[in-house]
């Protein structure tokens, strides 16, 4: 398979021995693994999962594969996953994710279980709700305490302040990231509230995926009127890395795509991997059409070699 390569190559390495693209694609490493494409949950058409499959299995083959991550799978289609896969899948990684807090944890165990006996998949981790409770760090203190899960586990947060003391105690306890949950109304509000979210995570050397609030329009390549940009997400936690808290709401919020693909074409080889340590995954509608943006806006070509 071809690599993603920014063409004509890189050109000599920074001060900390990482090459920079010379012709304005996107640093080396911002996007790898990043583009998490999601199974649609039942009730949905019955060929649904094995569609969203074939198209995961083709993105994995495709010149853009290594910007690919794992596929989301919520518990209640596991089943319906199982029935897709063939032989040939395996070790496919993905991403078992829970109902809401007020389904028992009866179908997450269960959905678990299947996936962890079929080698056709890896489960690379779980996202799970926040269990219910009086307020949000109670909730936090106990999802950890009933948290049964040996890998990764990426806990729902709304893009809430108030849910702050929530990443405490996940910060606090070392083993667990969080799914920062996107609004799907979006403002000066929302821009507020989600830069404060992201500051917050940043200051606590948290780990955190983006997923888009059920029923919301998904993840674009720019903020529009109905959802939030991949690429401004990006910058966001690049400019909070840096100290830059004032412009983060700004930065969420700006729709001229000009303005913030060059944001994002100044993303420093090194603020990209500073980025990507915080920023595990996006969960994406459409994978297939945040490539062809990118690769519209030329932040990304194929390795023809």
């Amino acid at each position: 398979m071809p690599d993603v390569r920014r063409l004509p190559g890189p050109g000599a390495p920074d001060a900390d021995g990482y090459p920079v693209p010379l012709d304005g694609t996107l640093a080396v490493g911002l996007l790898d693994g990043l583009l998490s494409g999601v199974v649609p949950e039942p009730p949905a058409p019955l060929d649904a999962v094995a569609r969203s499959v074939e198209a995961h299995r083709e993105h994995a083959r495709a010149w853009y594969g290594d910007l690919i991550g794992p596929l989301g799978v919520p518990a209640a289609a596991a089943a319906q996953l199982t029935d897709a896969l063939r032989s040939s899948d395996h070790g496919m990684p993905v991403v078992l994710i829970g109902p809401g807090p007020d389904v028992p944890d009866e179908l997450m165990r269960a959905a678990r279980a299947q996936l962890l006996d079929d080698d056709r998949v890896e489960l690379a981790g779980v996202e799970q709700a926040m269990v219910a409770g009086p307020a949000p760090r109670a909730a936090a203190e106990r999802t950890l305490a009933a948290l049964d899960v040996s890998g990764t586990a990426w806990l729902r947060v709304p893009a809430d302040p108030d849910w702050i003391e929530a990443l405490d105690v996940v910060a606090d306890d070392g083993a667990e990231r969080i799914a920062l949950v996107l609004p799907a109304t979006l403002g000066t509000s929302a821009h507020n509230r989600v830069a404060a979210m992201i500051q917050s995570l940043v200051s606590r050397n948290l780990p955190f995926c983006l997923v888009p609030e059920p029923g919301a329009a998904p993840v674009d390549l720019v903020t529009g009127d109905a959802a939030y940009g991949l690429l401004n997400l990006l910058c966001a936690t690049g400019t909070a890395i840096e100290g830059h808290q004032g412009r983060l709401a700004e930065q969420l919020g700006q729709t001229d795509s000009a303005i913030i693909i060059e944001d994002a074409r100044r993303i420093t080889p090194q603020s990209a991997a500073a980025i990507r340590s915080l920023v595990d995954r996006v969960s994406c509608g459409s994978v297939r059409a945040l490539i062809g943006d990118l690769e519209t806006a030329g932040l990304i070509v194929p390795d023809v070699a």
